[in-house]
């Protein structure tokens, strides 16, 4: 979904921009973006300013994957939520708040 919300916003993103986005080392990444653009779903350039650097971009067969990926990752989150009584979101977002400050200061400290 990152490259999708990247490439809506006019963004353009580049193999080690997505590493970094996805937490993954450049060469699964490269190995992920060959594949993906074997299948068709992703378009890959040389950067403009390094050739060494590569550009991707969603074909719109990767667009139409990606916004079915993100609807139904929508769709989903959006029951769970439904299945949590109301009296008690408050506490989830609560703690999910604890949750997210302590993995960015774990981050920051690595």
């Amino acid at each position: 979904m990152a490259l999708l919300e990247r490439q809506n916003a006019g963004r353009s993103t580049y193999q080690h921009e997505l590493a970094e986005l996805l937490g993954l080392d450049r060469s699964s990444v490269h190995r992920l973006c060959a594949r993906l653009e074997a299948d068709g779903r992703v378009r890959q350039e040389p950067a403009p300013d390094d050739a060494r650097t590569r550009r991707i971009q969603l074909t719109p067969s990767g667009e139409r994957m990606a916004s079915n990926i993100q609807a139904a990752s929508l769709q989903r989150f959006t029951r769970i939520v439904d299945a949590i009584p109301a009296s008690k979101r408050r506490a989830l977002l609560d703690g999910l708040k604890v949750l997210t400050a302590a993995v960015l200061t774990l981050e920051e400290n690595e």
